[in-house]
């Protein structure tokens, strides 16, 4: 910064008359002289900066004067602003501390941390340019400062896949494959880079305002940090700490801190899965769009409508995990974020494509949660291995408009039941009154704390888990209020205790709970993870994204 707002200059001539003038004389000059000797000498060292730091600088950076001059102007801007703000927070601080005795003016004199840094003009510059500007460094110290950045290959940024149709339904099918590129595949669970805000560098500075220095903490408008995705939750192990380099320029010797390179992290996802179940996620392959066939035909074989036009893109979320370990081997969010990057404003807030459906979105369970009743009615002896249940068509005996069977439709002449059924063939049925009957036996306390068992209403804690502050409004008109937030993974809800056992049951919420409707919600993962806890014989094994460090030191788990 003494090169931006022309201390450096000021400080070499300062140096430089001196040392031409000699010490006796220097003290019988008049403060005048001192000041045109300083600036005889100064506008030798400003033609120097200008001629041998700035002029490469524009010609490195193909900018003009004009430009080059907001640049330093911008920077200068904002850093006097900062410094106002940090010295009066000093001032603060000591009136705080001592009173009226406060030794306020010695802090117009120090320096903000902004102050002493460098900042930031040319980036992505050429290995050759970064060297050039290294010897300049050596040559001019104070007055340029070169660092290597960090750039993420992706390599599944941008993909090409081909998928085999041959296998689809029928309506769908086709021998010819078809060709798709991919962008943004696992983007939402790689996560993303941005610059430091405020609070980051708040919560572990680079510089503290006592000057001590934290060779791993952040510096404001230079350093990235993860902001959401593995990128976010393993920040602390992927980012390393800065070397040190201690130049004694009157004797030449260096005392050096070596930098410590951030650890590698090796996730779970298998990439090339992840990829061809993004692509089957495509509405050109025709499994994620409304078609006809999945609507139907009236009698007269006339389309029927759907609750969707024909032709409607749907958006979906797809789980694989390891039964045997818990790995997650692939977890695909449609849209992805390289998606709603190309979004208008409006498509954005229809489609949502910041949401990693997956882990954050929420939906009612629906008849998929059958199986993890049947276990818990089995497990507590609500239903012996050779018991059938009669389906009737309706739950309670003397009302068949409520709670009825999926293949029992009165107002359509309908009256199709199951009749009895045990276990397996109520599961392949999927019978309504079978699962009611259940639920019912069970009581929604039992039930749901078997459901939590599964792990419903609890966050998976999968490592896209992450803690972030926001303010709202205070109610009183007060300051606003701070909460802290869990984000990146969602714990769904089920019933609470209070509701369960604090007034009579309600039987029909009681028994819809038995097919996963009522106060129920849960995520894609939850639903992988409660279906490999089946498989399992009932052992919970927690899913991950991580599979370990690879570094010199002990593979840790990078979660917090």
């Amino acid at each position: 910064y003494d090169a931006i707002d022309g201390s450096w200059a000021r400080s070499r001539a300062r140096r430089a008359a001196l040392e031409s003038v000699g010490r006796a004389a220097w003290r019988e000059l008049s403060p005048d002289a001192r000041d045109a000797e300083i600036d005889r000498h100064e506008a030798v060292f400003a033609g120097v900066l200008e001629t041998r730091v700035f002029e490469p600088i524009l010609v490195a950076g193909g900018m003009d004067q004009g430009e080059f001059e907001a640049r330093l102007g911008s920077i200068m801007t904002k850093v006097e602003r900062q410094a106002v703000s940090y010295r009066e927070n000093r001032k603060e601080s000591l009136r705080r501390k001592y009173g009226g005795d406060a030794p306020i003016e010695v802090i117009e004199k120090e320096r903000a941390p902004s102050q002493l840094d460098a900042h930031v003009i040319l980036e992505g510059v050429s290995p050759e340019v970064a060297f050039s500007f290294q010897q300049l460094e050596l040559e001019l110290p104070g007055t340029v400062t070169v660092e290597p950045t960090t750039r993420r290959i992706r390599p599944y940024d941008s993909v090409e896949i081909t998928i085999d149709r041959s296998s689809f339904p029928t309506p769908v099918r086709s021998s010819r494959p078809t060709q798709l590129v991919l962008d943004g595949v696992a983007d939402h669970i790689v996560g993303y880079m941005r610059h430091v805000y405020a609070e980051d560098v708040a919560a572990r500075p680079f510089r503290s305002a006592g000057g001590v220095e934290d060779l791993k903490g952040y510096r404001e408008g230079r350093d990235l940090i993860g902001s959401r995705g593995v990128e976010r939750t393993a920040e602390p192990v992927l980012r390393g700490t800065r070397g040190k380099v201690m130049k004694d320029l009157r004797s030449g010797s260096e005392d050096r801190v070596e930098p410590i390179h951030g650890l590698d992290i090796e996730l779970t996802i298998d990439i090339e899965l992840q990829a061809r179940l993004h692509g089957l996620l495509m509405p050109e392959v025709g499994l994620a769009r409304v078609e006809q066939y999945q609507i139907g035909w009236d009698k007269d074989g006339h389309p029927k409508a759907g609750p969707l036009p024909v032709g409607t893109e749907l958006k979906g979320a797809v789980v694989v995990l390891s039964i045997e370990t818990g790995e997650i081997l692939a977890a695909v969010s449609s849209p992805t974020l390289a998606d709603g990057r190309a979004m208008s404003k409006d498509d954005r807030a229809r489609e949502l494509p910041s949401t990693f459906r997956p882990f954050e979105g929420l939906y009612p369970p629906g008849s998929i949660l059958k199986p993890l009743v049947l276990c818990a009615a089995a497990a507590v002896g609500a239903l012996r291995a050779d018991e059938q249940i009669t389906c009737n068509g309706h739950f309670f005996p003397d009302r068949d408009d409520m709670l009825r069977c999926h293949v029992f439709r009165p107002l359509e002449g309908r009256t199709t039941t199951h009749g009895p059924l045990d276990g397996p063939a109520a599961l392949a049925k999927s019978c309504n009154i079978f699962f009611y009957t259940l639920a019912d036996r069970l009581g929604d306390a039992r039930l749901v704390a078997w459901l939590a068992r599964f792990g419903l209403g609890a966050r998976p804690d999968a490592g896209l888990s992450y803690e972030r502050t926001e303010e709202v409004p205070n109610p009183s008109g007060g300051a606003p209020i701070v909460r802290r937030l869990t984000v990146g993974e969602a714990a769904g809800s089920i019933p609470t205790e209070t509701a369960s056992g604090a007034v009579r049951r309600d039987r029909v919420s009681d028994a819809l709970l038995g097919i996963g409707q009522g106060p129920l919600t849960w995520t894609p993962l939850h639903a992988a993870q409660a279906y490999a806890t089946i498989a399992r014989g009932g052992r919970v094994i927690p899913p991950t994204v991580f599979r370990l460090l690879v570094g010199e030191r002990e593979p840790v788990d990078p979660r917090p």
